[in-house]
Order: structure tokens, then sequence, then C-alpha cells
């Protein structure tokens, strides 16, 4: 009988990434599969070697390498996590496909959407890449278009409904990273020696980070707490214990999201405003009604990236008066942003976003990962319990010395949050795994599918 395949995931970062990795570990071990979920600080850990994984998930091709070097009989499996890209930026998992050495030694490389897949093979076809263009059959059994996972936890689990008893909650995604991240005052930022002027991270940029506090006050101060609850959802690399000394917190009027993932907030909110972010297509995934300040606030889109492109696919979200956002909050559950609604938005997830089999996300990674091990498994190394164990000892004693806090380390994450996962996640889970065909899961389970080849 064949050893289960072990897996280690590498969840990059705690509140952007550790979500949908935590998902695919439970989908992995439903599956058949051993599952460590590892953070910055413990992936290439001495108890990791030790435990010999067949496959290594991790989502930042600079490690790439790295990896390699660590676990030289894995098979490594990559889903870059900032990937996704118009087609007038080049996916950045050209970085595997353009050197015949990492192209060689790579397990697999999900790719977000088809569109990626097709300006990969039009790379290869000018620059002559052989080892790709030769063995295109090859080539589409190593980057697996499978979609984006965090769509997963958008669509699957308990979905909030306003019964119209209950107050209407607005969401603030929070923008404010520039000026909210613990790490520099805004003397030492704005009163540099640098001649430049940069105006994104020196002036105007900060300037609507402060308009977009402003605004947050102003609405509570407007439409008050009698109708409206009020959560804000910080950025990860935000200073968020910041946050608890705000009188508004204090005062219980403004709530600080501590959910996991984005997803599970974005699921309890009525209405969600913004500005222009890649968080837009898990608003359209959720069909929930938002509003963006970008314009209202005078934002200066010039350097983000994909900014216009957004904004023009949703200008009937961009009031440019606060007279007309006010307006905007009173009604709106006409504002409601889908795919179908933004011209842009659906090229994203037709083109960027989607795979070709209609099937959960995670399940289709768990698949190509559990295919990529192949039919052999490595030589047992140390007991998988007893790994965890090690490395929770290694995390506290990394905690004790200050090495990872929440503070300093934005991927670190303890064994007690793998608690709370089971709590947030749980029914998610549950919903993912009630939706795949029994006999797509008994095929994996069985090593009999040989999709995505």
């Amino acid at each position: 009988m064949r050893n289960k395949i072990k897996v280690l995931l590498h969840a990059m970062t705690y509140k952007r990434d550790f979500g949908f990795v935590y998902c695919l570990s439970r989908v992995l071990d439903r599956l058949g599969c051993d599952v460590c979920v590892c953070s910055n600080t413990d992936y290439i850990s001495l108890p990791m070697r030790l435990w010999k994984p067949d496959v290594v998930f991790y989502e930042t091709i600079g490690r790439t390498e790295r990896l390699r070097k660590t676990f030289p009989d894995a098979q490594l499996v990559l889903w870059n996590a900032e990937s996704c890209r118009f087609d007038t930026y080049p996916p950045f998992e050209l970085d595997i496909a353009s050197d015949p050495v990492k192209y060689q030694y790579m397990g697999r490389v999900f790719l977000w959407g088809e569109e990626t897949r097709k300006m990969i093979i039009d790379h290869a076809r000018k620059n002559n890449w052989n080892w790709i263009t030769d063995d295109l059959d090859r080539f589409e059994g190593k980057f697996v278009v499978v979609g984006h996972p965090r769509l997963d936890l958008v669509k699957y689990g308990i979905k909030k409904t306003n019964n119209g008893k209950d107050k209407i909650k607005i969401g603030i995604i929070s923008a404010c990273s520039g000026i909210n991240n613990g790490k520099f005052s805004m003397p030492e930022l704005l009163l540099d020696d640098n001649s430049a002027d940069d105006k994104f991270t020196m002036s105007e940029e900060f300037a609507f980070q402060a308009k977009y506090y402003q605004l947050t006050k102003r609405m509570m101060t407007d439409f008050g707490t009698d109708k409206y609850e009020y959560s804000l959802r910080p950025y990860f690399l935000e200073n968020i214990p910041a946050y608890s000394s705000c009188e508004l917190v204090k005062s219980g009027k403004l709530n600080i999201d501590n959910s996991i993932e984005f997803a599970s907030w974005l699921k309890k909110q009525d209405l969600v405003i913004g500005a222009v972010s890649t968080t837009m297509y898990l608003v359209a995934a959720g069909n929930k009604p938002y509003i963006s300040v970008d314009l209202l606030l005078e934002r200066p889109l010039e350097r983000i990236v994909f900014a216009q492109e957004y904004l023009s696919g949703i200008s009937r979200h961009c009031p440019r008066t606060y007279e007309e956002f006010s307006r905007m909050v009173d009604n709106y559950k006409d504002f409601s942003l889908t795919f179908d609604s933004s011209p842009i938005l659906m090229n994203q997830l037709t083109k960027y976003l989607s795979a070709r089999e209609e099937l959960p996300v995670l399940f289709l990674m768990a698949r190509q990962i559990i295919q990529s091990a192949g039919k052999n498994t490595q030589k047992p190394g140390l007991p998988t319990s007893l790994c965890m164990a090690l490395n929770s000892l290694r995390t506290m004693y990394a905690e004790f010395r200050g090495v990872a806090s929440s503070k300093n380390d934005y991927s670190h994450f303890r064994k007690s949050d793998l608690e709370i996962a089971d709590t947030e996640f749980g029914n998610t889970i549950e919903d993912i795994l009630a939706s795949i065909p029994h006999e797509q899961k008994e095929s994996v389970m069985h090593g009999k599918c040989n999709c995505g080849k």
C-alpha cells in the first residue's frame, strides 16, 4: 500500500494567503494526504526537512531556488500570489518558463487564468524556448490553469443576509498602510533628503490616506449608529494594534475586523466602501454593494497598477462629491458590484481568474498537487505529529526571543491560529467538499485521474 503523500504548504502572508492555504490543507487531508501548513518562520526549519515532504507548495517565485536546495527530492508546486496581470504586463511565471533548468525541476506551476498560459506560450515562441515549444503537451502538464482560490472562500460557506431588522453593516476596506505602518514617522517620510518629487509615496498618496480616515469619521458622524454598524478591515501591512487607541474604536462605534480572511469579513457586510485594488474582484464575486472613493478623495492613480482600467469599468460606483457619496450610501442596494455589471471585471474573470473546469479551485489545486507526487513517495521521515510538535516548540521559542511576532512578521502565525481557522473556515470547507462530485473525489484518492495533462 502506498504511503500517504506528505504535502508542505507555505502560507506567505497570514491575512492574505493563510485562509485559502488552510482550506487547501483540509481538502488535501480529506483526499488522504498528510499536510503541514507553515509560515515564513518555519517552512524550511529542521523539523520540516526531517519530515521529508513529497510536495512543497509555495507562493513566491523568488523562493524557488532556495526550496529546491532545501527539499531536493520533493516536487515543487508554485501558485504565485501576485500573478493577476492584464495583457500589458508580462506574467511573473515567465521567470520559471524562461529558464530551462527551473522548468525541468518544477512539478507544477499553477496559473490564475487561461490568458496567462497563452501569454507564456507566445513568449516561448517569440524567444525560441524550444524546451517548451518542442513539447507543448509537457508544458500543459506543468503549467496548469486552476483559477483563484480566494474566490472559493467568497463563493462557498454561509453568506450573511440582512433580514431588514438588523442594522445595516457598512464595511470599510482600509487603504492606509502608508501613514499607519508603525515603522516610520511622518516627518521621516516627508522631510527626507531626496530631491526627487515622488508624489505617489511622499505627498498625494499620503494626503489621500489621511482623507480616507477623515471620510470614515465624517460618514460615521453624519449617518450615526442607530441604523448603521461600521467595520474596518485593515490592510495586512498596517500597524493594526494602533487602532485600539482610537476613540471611535474604544467607544465601540467602529469595529476593527480581526478575521483571518478578507472573504470571511466581506460576507458579513451589507455595503462595502473601498479604493481601487484587487479586492474588487472578491467584492464582485460576493455581489456586494460597493462604493469606490478614489475620485472623491482625489487619489493619485498614475502608479497604481490597473487603477485606470478598473475604475473605467465601475464608473457608476465612483462618487465625485460627498453629497453624491451620501446618496449612494442611502440607496446602497442599487449599487451591487457584479462581474456581469462591469465588462472590465468580467474580462478579468474570464481571461485571468478562471479555470477550464467548473469545480472548486481548491479541489483543482489539490488534485494537481497529488498528481505531481507521482506513484512513489519518499522514504519515511519524522512522523507528522512529532514534526508539528517540534515546529510548534520552535515557534514558541521564536516568539519568546521576539524573532517572530505579529508586529514584525506579517506571515507568522501560531498553533492557536490554526484552531481559530477551524471555526472561521469549517463551514466553507464542508461546502466546498460537498460540491465536488463523488466520482471526482474517488478518482483522485485512488490515483485514477489524469485530468489537466
